[in-house]
């Protein structure tokens, strides 16, 4: 099923800034470096904050080789862009008034610039390379009051953001929504499968790659969400963009104790294959006594299963966070956890090979919390990492944003 709509997705920057300059939708940020006076850390392990509760969830390159971080507060719910230079010092930042914008997803487009997402409501934000506010909408999904972002991303003919939400009226079945974008803004067509079409209530709706008219989604789902009887399931499939059909669709059983949500994420691999990171949502539970693996599938163009395998990096807890592709052909994956030996959250880092080998694994151990949510290889070749920790300096027991840089093994430069 597909509609148009004409409707545009940017207002002007003119009426947005007005806006920000009267405190009635945004803020500008006043986030600053702030020393960590930990020699035995790295010259590259910055935090940052504004004597506020802050996550940083996405973290790209630029253009010009520098360093740019989207986020969101707790304390005024802002989504918030910081940009940094290539040794991790802090340059700028700006933010908007949003909604739930703690969780934030984001992209770093083609011509320049940064799309981010808040997770838990129907708005887009647009940063230049400079981490400049350029613009924001909030959407108005009129399938439903209750919508969940699941993924951004950029094709040769434009954007694509996909995400569910349930029914209009009360025991409607949920469904996806996948909404297609020009360059400029505008909402060009916006289509999606409803529950009964793979067999369950929708979870997470994630665009793992396009080509020509089809695209690759995958996500999780319940079989009988009137009673939640069983565990839920991972799914792939192609929808046609021009028909609203899905074809191909395929499932799988997962991990034995996945009894709750699901944490997806997908990505497309340098070649045209296509990956995904499937682990129990640990947002959802607060036992950490059992031992927690993740597993990833990677797949062919025509979603066979080149393989599947499951990950034990030796530590409770397991939260695996994000994925992405490296220049060798390989995946980068970053999460945090607890180890064994203590109740603190430690930040970790696995990298496979093409074939899904483990070439580096390390988790970083400090006092009180650090938490990884997203992760890049450099164009230097350097792993960059930022996330959250409540560890440091005058922001101590605050969640405040870091970024850190690695070698290829997590070493610290």
């Amino acid at each position: 099923m597909k509609h148009t709509r004409s409707n545009s997705l940017f207002q002007s920057s003119g009426f947005v800034i007005s806006l920000i300059l009267s405190g009635f939708l945004g803020l500008t940020s006043c986030t600053k470096e702030v020393q960590t006076n930990q020699a035995d850390q790295s010259k590259y392990l910055r935090v940052f904050g504004n004597e506020k509760s802050e996550n940083a969830t996405y973290i790209g390159e630029t253009m010009h080789g520098g360093v740019f971080i989207g986020g969101g507060t707790y304390d005024d719910s802002s989504m918030t862009g910081m940009r940094f230079d290539k040794n991790g010092h802090y340059l700028n930042s700006s933010a908007i008034r949003s909604s739930r914008s703690v969780y934030t997803m984001g992209i770093h487009l083609k011509s320049g610039g940064f799309m981010m997402s808040s997770g838990y409501s129907s708005q887009l934000a647009r940063f230049s390379e400079e981490g400049n506010l350029l613009a924001s909408k909030m959407f108005d999904v009129s399938l439903s009051a209750s919508f969940v972002f699941s993924s951004l991303y950029e094709g040769d003919d434009g954007l694509l953001y996909s995400g569910y939400c349930d029914g209009p009226a009360s025991g409607a079945p949920s469904q996806s929504y996948i909404s297609q974008l020009d360059l400029d803004g505008n909402e060009l067509q916006y289509f999606g499968f409803t529950d009964f079409a793979i067999g369950g209530k929708v979870l997470q709706v994630q665009i793992m790659g396009k080509k020509d008219n089809m695209l690759y989604i995958a996500g999780s789902f319940v079989p009988h969400p009137w009673t939640w009887s069983d565990n839920p399931k991972h799914y792939v499939l192609n929808l046609d963009m021009q028909s609203g059909q899905i074809s191909n669709l395929k499932t799988f059983d997962l991990l034995d104790d996945s009894e709750e949500d699901l944490l997806v994420k997908s990505l497309t691999l340098t070649n045209g294959e296509m990956a995904t990171l499937i682990s129990p949502n640990m947002f959802l539970r607060n036992s950490v006594e059992k031992q927690r693996v993740f597993e990833v599938f990677k797949y062919d163009n025509a979603l066979n299963t080149i393989w599947r395998k499951r990950f034990d990096i030796g530590a409770t807890a397991v939260v695996p966070t994000d994925i992405v592709s490296t220049s060798d052909g390989g995946m980068l994956i970053t999460g945090f956890c607890h180890t064994p030996e203590s109740v603190d959250e430690h930040a970790f880092f696995l990298k496979l090979d093409k074939s899904g080998g483990v070439s580096a694994q390390k988790i970083f151990q400090i006092a009180g919390r650090l938490r990884f949510s997203s992760c890049i290889e450099s164009k230097d070749g350097r792993f960059l990492f930022t996330g959250t920790s409540n560890s440091f300096g005058v922001l101590k027991d605050l969640s405040t944003p870091i970024i850190l840089a690695t070698d290829r093994q997590g070493n610290f430069e």
